[in-house]
């Protein structure tokens, strides 16, 4: 008999949890709706979207930069990258299909030889600020724009199982290595209607040279605000 009431208040207690799980679920879905259905203007939206993800604390990041010529993508790197306040990045992945692992902690850089394994130390040198590596080491600075001469609110789409507003911008970029080479630039993005902090990007520009060729950078951002470490390497 004190097997058989067991069984059933442990019954009562595993779907009294699962009807709890399941309403608080349905709240944050609603409470998800909510704010979707209050927005501002789109250029409030963007500056309020770049102010909350340059305060986060640390983040995680995928970059893709690719040349489209003819309908033919060809990578130009294709990386994974972690970021931590106020001055660490770190990233692995290839670039110009050569194999790169790379650091960066305040002035110091940190880049291994992937012929030999070690790893080369440079101080004073900061390449996370060089405008050739923006995509790479520096993500949110594809967001530096010298001005804005369109944007527009697309409504909202569904990623990764999440409705999030929907930004396109016309802008004129700061990136000076950009600007020499392209020109046209489209950028879109993905915001969480709750933090508003920007979880996908795409910016597309077309060269310079008028043969149709085109540059696209996609990115995504996850993880915000958690632990993580990025330390100088063990040689």
């Amino acid at each position: 008999m004190a097997t058989m009431q067991f069984l059933v208040l442990r019954r009562r207690l595993v779907v009294t949890i699962l009807a709890l799980a399941a309403l608080l679920l349905a709240a944050d879905m609603g409470y998800r709706q909510y704010l979707l259905s209050i927005r501002l203007p789109p250029e409030e939206m963007f500056q309020k979207a770049l102010a909350e993800t340059r305060a986060s604390s640390s983040y995680l990041y995928k970059s893709e930069s690719t040349l489209v010529v003819d309908n033919r993508t060809t990578y130009i790197s294709k990386i994974q990258g972690k970021w931590a306040a106020p001055d660490r990045v770190s990233i692995t992945g290839t670039m110009i299909n050569t194999p790169v692992d790379f650091i960066q902690i305040g002035d110091t850089s940190y880049m291994k030889d992937q012929f030999s394994g070690r790893w080369l130390t440079l101080q004073g040198n900061s390449l996370s600020q060089s405008a050739l590596f923006v995509s790479e080491l520096q993500p949110l600075a594809n967001f530096d724009f010298q001005s804005i001469t369109g944007i527009r609110y697309l409504g909202t789409e569904k990623l990764n199982g999440q409705n999030l507003r929907v930004l396109e911008i016309t802008p004129l970029l700061k990136n000076p290595f950009l600007n020499m080479q392209f020109t046209n630039f489209k950028v879109k993005l993905w915001l969480d209607p709750i933090d508003y902090r920007i979880r996908q990007a795409y910016l597309d520009g077309n060269a310079k040279t008028g043969d149709k060729s085109k540059l696209v950078i996609q990115l995504q951002f996850f993880d915000f605000d958690k632990k993580i470490t990025i330390a100088p390497p063990v040689s």
